[in-house]
Order: structure tokens, then sequence, then C-alpha cells
């Protein structure tokens, strides 16, 4: 009888027989490979309709579950706090832990209907797991990031969609310990904090010069987007009846300790602080994972406080469905590195120089021979979100280009290779060790990143992430390759990359890619100092990865007006 495996593959893994039911089923193995044999045998439904699913999702968890879990944390704890205090405190965790459902009941229906007649032994989680999350950090690191997670997950939704015919057989597992971040132990509490490329010293005067500027007018509600008191119920309609039912259970399966049994104890640090009605509180990406912070955010939109995000890295204004957005843009406002509207996403956008990027301004010098090859993340795990990028079957796809692009280099620019792969996450596939199998001999780039591209000979980058804006900022050239239909651009966006295109810059694919290296190389200097290729960067700077001196007195002018 064929295994049907959910969660990690094991030793008797036969992969002429078996079936892994999704990437997730090799992080962590030795034995795992890029060959089409593994490839999942159905379409993902998420790929399709990744849009839709991300609205889908985020309505129901913002404007159904989360004021539902307001009023029932409302009546636990015994406070009377609105859902403009309890968005930042859940809404990270409410999303990630619905929409990773939400993909995986999906892919299971997808799956048991086509193969409702076949006969398969499905190995799945052996027993009713409390999990006992700390808080959301841990729940990112010992669930999201987890193929036992997932597995429990898997098995959850797959116990009552189980075609007749499947045989299923329980396994044990041990559960690691939870993991508390380190961060957490930071409880400072100022107006400006987190600020990407701030250090500690700018970020404590910026906090001095809000807390002295006077109190702004406010708006009846700083949010963006509605924030609802009662849940809506219409928006049961949207999902089947089914899904409705196994996540409300997951969800208070999943909820993390710092929600109910620990509220009081982050709780108690966040009303000793004093929050103005009218006073601005700027942020970095605080509402994530940092609960204290979150708990501090709570109380400050509660009392009518205005809370601006802001830019922290790559993507921001340019792919089609990003995560960060629906956390982000919903408060008061959002500083972006220079764009002003991002597709379907809604917010206040203010565009303004980056305090980060700055430090890389035409940095760039030719002091060595190198060409610094910085891989993406390969993490199956992490792309269950409904963000634009690789998922499943793609993931593997997209490491075979990463290979395949070395194998087109010439012998002897293959020499000057130094392979960057991406910092180990877990969850995520080891790629070094797949690139290793084949090229046993290539250097590997290791210590900091950023010194090292800033004096190299050319940087090829595989996805449009942070790296992309550095490199773009700095004046490096480099070479970008990835595939246009899973990392869509939003429109604002997509006319500027198609300029980077049609300059030969990026391309659709590895082949490609190489071929351009393998052309430019001789001349790379005179090749990226081209008018057309400067023009098109300083363009691309100015929209999406904009740079001044003297950033600080924009960002003031703007601060002082709202």
């Amino acid at each position: 009888m064929k295994k049907l495996y959910l969660g990690k593959i094991d030793r008797a893994y036969n992969k002429s027989r078996d079936i892994p039911f999704w990437a997730g089923c090799f992080p962590g193995t030795d034995d795992y490979s890029y060959d089409e044999s593994v490839l999942m045998s159905y379409i993902n439904s998420g790929r399709k309709y990744t849009k839709k699913n991300q609205l889908l999702v985020e309505n129901i968890a913002r404007y159904y579950f989360l004021p539902k879990l307001a009023i029932e944390l409302n009546c636990l704890h015994n406070v009377n706090y609105s859902c403009k205090f309890w968005e930042p405190v859940l809404f990270n965790w409410l999303y990630l832990v619905t929409a990773c459902a939400w993909m995986h009941f999906l892919n299971v229906r997808e799956f048991t209907a086509s193969h409702k007649d076949e006969c398969f032994e499905v190995y799945v989680f052996n027993k009713k797991q409390e999990w006992r999350f700390v808080d959301t950090f841990d729940f990112y690191q010992r669930g999201m990031s987890s193929s036992l997670f997932h597995h429990w997950l898997l098995t959850r939704i797959t116990d009552r969609e189980m075609p007749a015919s499947w045989k299923r057989k329980a396994q044990e597992f041990d559960i690691a310990p939870a993991i508390q971040d380190e961060s957490i132990k930071d409880y400072r509490s100022r107006r400006c904090i987190g600020i990407k490329g701030l250090g500690d010293t700018g970020q404590i005067i910026l906090s001095i010069i809000l807390a002295l500027k006077p109190a702004g007018k406010t708006d009846e509600d700083n949010f963006i987007c509605p924030v609802l008191e009662q849940p809506d119920e219409n928006l049961l309609k949207t999902m089947p009846e089914s899904f409705i039912s196994i996540i409300e259970e997951i969800i208070r399966e999943t909820m993390p300790l710092s929600f109910n049994e620990y509220f009081y104890r982050y709780n108690k640090r966040a009303k000793s602080k004093r929050y103005t009605k009218g006073k601005i509180r700027l942020t970095g990406p605080v509402n994530h994972f940092h609960e204290q912070m979150k708990y501090y955010l709570g109380h400050a939109l509660m009392h009518g406080e205005k809370v601006i995000c802001t830019q922290h890295g790559g993507a921001y204004g340019q792919l089609q469905s990003l995560v960060g957005a629906i956390l982000e843009y919903n408060y008061y406002g959002f500083f972006s590195w220079g764009w002003k509207k991002h597709d379907q996403y809604k917010g206040r956008i203010y565009d303004l120089p980056s305090p980060f990027l700055q430090k890389f301004s035409d940095r760039h010098k030719f002091k060595d021979n190198k060409l610094i090859f910085v891989s993406g993340d390969i993490n199956p795990l992490h792309s269950t979100v409904f963000q634009s990028g690789p998922v499943n079957e793609e993931l593997f796809l997209y490491g075979k280009e990463k290979k395949r692009f070395i194998s087109l280099l010439d012998k002897n620019i293959l020499k000057q290779v130094l392979f960057r792969p991406y910092p180990h996450t877990t969850g995520s596939l080891n790629e070094l060790q797949y690139i290793k199998k084949t090229y046993k001999d290539i250097a590997v780039c290791e210590g900091d990143l950023n010194s090292k591209i800033l004096k190299s000979r050319l940087v090829v980058i595989d996805q449009p992430m942070t790296t992309l804006l550095i490199v773009i900022s700095a004046n490096i050239p480099f070479i970008g390759f990835w595939d246009k239909s899973l990392w869509k651009m939003c429109q604002q966006a997509e006319p500027l990359f198609e300029e980077l295109e049609k300059a030969g810059v990026i391309f659709g694919n590895a082949a490609a890619a190489a071929d351009k290296v393998n052309e430019i190389w001789p001349g790379i200097e005179k090749w990226w100092q081209q008018s057309d290729i400067q023009a098109i960067r300083k363009e691309w700077c100015f929209r999406f990865a904009r740079k001044k001196k003297h950033w600080w007195k924009e960002w003031l002018s703007i601060l002082w007006k709202i």
C-alpha cells in the first residue's frame, strides 16, 4: 500500500511509490532531492488565487475572529478593552494561523477529491496536542516554522476529509520545549522604537522630539480599515462550514499564553505607561512578534494616539501580495522608502527617504574580482500565508534554477563565485548541501554580506527582496533572475521592473541570466555605467529605495505636520 506523508518523511520513504503531501515533508531530512519525482501530484489551489485568498483570510481574521476573541478575552480578564486594543495584540498570530489552516484545507480538499478511490496508508499525528505557545514568537518558531506543527494541523484537517479507502496510521512525536524571544526582556516604551537603520541614540532623540511635540488633532478612528467591535457573521458564508468548524478549534488550541494566562503580566506593565490622545508613536515591526510592545501599542491606540509604522525591508510597494502590508498599513500612517501606493492595499502612505539605505548610498568600489550569488530562502513552512513567491513544488523548481545558473557560468567565472546561502531558518531546505552535491569546491560567502558586496565585481540575486534595494542604492552591478509568474509585482511597480528587464539587468530564468553574466564579465564596469542603466537605477532608487543624506529633515517635517 502506498504511504501518504503529511509530515516529515522517514527512512521507510520510497520516492518511487510513496507520496509526500507537500514540500514541508522535506525540511530536516538528509535525503531529499529536487527531482521531479518528489513533486506533488495535485495542483496547488493556493497558488492560483493568492490575492483572493489573502483578502479572504484577512477579512475573516480581522472582522470575525478578532472581535469575537476580543469579547471572550475581555470577559476572561474582566476588562472592557475595545478592538483597537486587541488589533495589534492578536492580529499577527490570528492571521498566520488562519492563513496556514486555509492553505492546508484547500490542498487537502483538492487532493482527497482527486484520490478518493485510491488506497493510502496515511501517517497522522497520534494525539491531541497541547502546544501552550508562550507568545507569538514561540508560535512562529515552534509552530509555523515546525514540520511537526504542520503535520498536526494537516492531521486535524485530513481526519475530517479522509476517504473511507484510506487507512490511518498514527505516529508519536516529542514536541520541542517553548521558545521565548530574548527581546521580550526589552520593556522600553518609547515614542520611537524599532526603526530600521536608526540606532538607539537616534531613536531616543526622535522619541524626545515626539514627546515634546504638541498633540495633534485626532480622527474618530486612527485605523485605515474599520475596527469592528462585534463579529461580522456574514463572513462565515465566505468559507465552508467544515473549515469554520475546524479553525474555531485550532485557534483556541494554538492561542499563545501571552493572551490568557500571562495577560496580566504584559498588561500591568503597559497600563503603567502614559498615553496622550493625538500624540505620535513611530515604530518598526514591533507588532509582529514583540509581545510587550504590542501591549503598549494596544493601549496607545485605545487612548487615541497615532501609531505610524515604518518600512523595514524589501518588497513593500512592489510585490502583489505581502503579509507585512496587512499587518502594518492599517494604522494611522506608514513611512515608505519612496513609494506612494501598493496596489489593492489601503493605507496612508508617506513616501520618504530610508535611513537604512542611506548607509549604502553609492558606496560600491571595485576592490575584488568576486561574483557573489546571494540566494533566497527555500522554506515551505513559511510559504503557507498567501504571499507572492514560490510555494510547495515551485520551491523545488526554484532550487533547481539556482543550480542551473551555476552550471551555465563560464568555468573561469565559476572560479570567482562566492555562494551566499540564505541564513538557515527552521523549516528551510538545506540549499547549501544541495549545491555542494554537484559543486563541492564552490566557495561560500561567510561573515557580513553587506561589507563583501560593496567591494564585489558583480552581485547575482534570485528574488526581489531587501538585497535588491541595497545593491541598487549602493550602485553595485547586479544581475537578477526570478520567475515573474511567482514573484508577481503590483501594478505600480511592474513598469519599472520591466525597464530593468529591457535593460538586461533582470531576467525570468537562470539560463538567460547566466548568458548575460558570461557576456558582460570582461567589461562589467563599462556595462553598468551605461547611461540607460544608470537612469533606470536612479529612477528605481527614487521610487522604491529613496535615500538622502539629511533624511531626517523630511521625517521631521512630516511628523510635525501630522
